[in-house]
């Protein structure tokens, strides 16, 4: 008698092991379909860069930007960056874009800050446009040496990816410089007694002075265009010796 329920049990404990393992398997295959399926979804927002320059990112008070123009600032941002991903870990820059910080992962911190400054900068031309401000002679003639430095320095893949000209370059370096040159005019001018912060803080990226002055501002970012900008890759190209051996 006991031998007869010893071996009822254990059959009854194959044909759990059984389902069991079917189980396993079934869940182990929806797993790698899932896994396969959010690749091809990840891969599908993305876009080719080099071939969306003239989309727009984002309008400032009906002002259009298009990827060409925001190139620059993906362009810094990725080199400053690489920069620290270089220091982070010299044999796979790559692990670096993937560090979470308290604000989230540096790849997205990285792509915000180009969207952010970008918008800052465009802030900062209106604002001295409405008051007639502009560069002055030597400023334009320091513009034309950087801008002309800046061009002769873009790495192959920059100039294959944004398709500056070096008027191209001109131009968008121009707004750069307007925006920093204002910003350091309201550095002088202005009475910054009721705000918290130093006047060079408040009149940066999350400042009082220019949250401020954006709210008077329309931003609109064209999500369905930058939603499918991935940056890490886009102008610099990461370094990963153990892929290379």
């Amino acid at each position: 008698m006991y031998f007869k329920i010893y071996f009822q049990d254990m059959a009854i404990e194959g044909k759990t092991r059984k389902k069991i393992i079917r189980q396993l398997v079934i869940f182990f295959i929806a797993l790698a379909a899932a896994i396969v399926v959010t690749a091809i979804s990840a891969d599908r927002t993305k876009i080719d860069y080099s071939k969306h320059l003239d989309d727009v990112a984002v309008t400032v008070d009906g002002v259009e930007v298009t990827l060409r123009q925001m190139g620059y600032y993906v362009m810094k941002s990725e080199e400053n960056v690489d920069e620290l991903a270089l220091i982070y870990d010299p044999t796979d820059t790559s692990s670096f874009w993937r560090v979470h910080t308290n604000g989230g992962y540096v790849v997205t911190e990285a792509k915000d800050a180009a969207m952010d400054t970008c918008v800052r900068d465009m802030v900062y031309c209106m604002e001295a446009d409405a008051v007639g401000y502009s560069l002055s002679d030597e400023e334009l003639s320091q513009l034309s040496a950087d801008a002309k430095d800046t061009w002769e320095c873009l790495s192959y893949k920059q100039r294959m990816v944004l398709k500056y000209t070096e008027d191209e370059l001109y131009d968008i370096l121009y707004y750069v410089e307007l925006a920093s040159s204002y910003a350091n005019y309201l550095l002088e001018t202005e009475d910054f007694s009721d705000v918290s912060q130093t006047p060079s803080i408040s009149l940066d990226l999350d400042g009082e002075y220019y949250e401020a002055l954006l709210e008077k501002h329309k931003v609109s970012i064209n999500k369905s265009v930058w939603s499918k900008i991935h940056l890490g890759s886009i102008t610099i190209t990461k370094v990963n010796i153990s892929e290379s051996e």
